[in-house]
C-alpha cells in the first residue's frame, strides 16, 4: 500500500511506484472517491470526444449544411399541424407504455 501526502497548499503527492502502477503521467487526472471509509483513486480515461474543441455558436452554425430539398412555405398553420402531430405521437407512446406497465 502506498501513502500519499497533502501539502499545505492542498496538492496531493502520489508516490512514483503508485503512479507507475496506475500508468499516470504528468498532467494525468484521477477521480477520488470513498468506499467503506477508504479513499479510492481512479484514473480518468480521456476519450476522443472529451478532447474535442468546443465550438462557438457561429462556428456551429457555419457547419450546418444548407437545405437542398423542395421549397416549403412555413405558415403558422403548417407549424401548428406539425406540433399537434408530434404531441399526438408522444401521447400515444406514453399511453402504450402506461398500458403495458399496468397490464403485465
Amino acid at each position: 500500500m502506498a501513502r500519499v501526502r497533502l501539502s499545505d497548499a492542498g496538492d496531493l503527492h502520489v508516490p512514483l511506484e503508485l503512479r507507475e502502477s496506475l500508468g499516470l503521467a504528468a498532467g494525468a487526472e484521477i477521480e477520488l472517491t470513498t468506499s467503506e471509509g477508504r479513499m479510492i483513486a481512479v484514473p480518468v480515461v480521456k476519450t476522443e470526444a472529451s478532447e474535442r474543441k468546443t465550438l462557438t455558436m457561429a462556428e456551429f452554425l457555419e457547419r450546418i449544411p444548407p437545405y437542398e430539398g423542395p421549397s416549403i412555405d412555413l405558415t403558422a398553420a403548417l407549424m401548428d399541424e406539425a406540433i399537434l402531430a408530434e404531441a399526438k405521437r408522444r401521447f400515444e407512446k406514453v399511453s402504450r407504455q402506461w398500458h403495458d406497465d399496468n397490464n403485465d
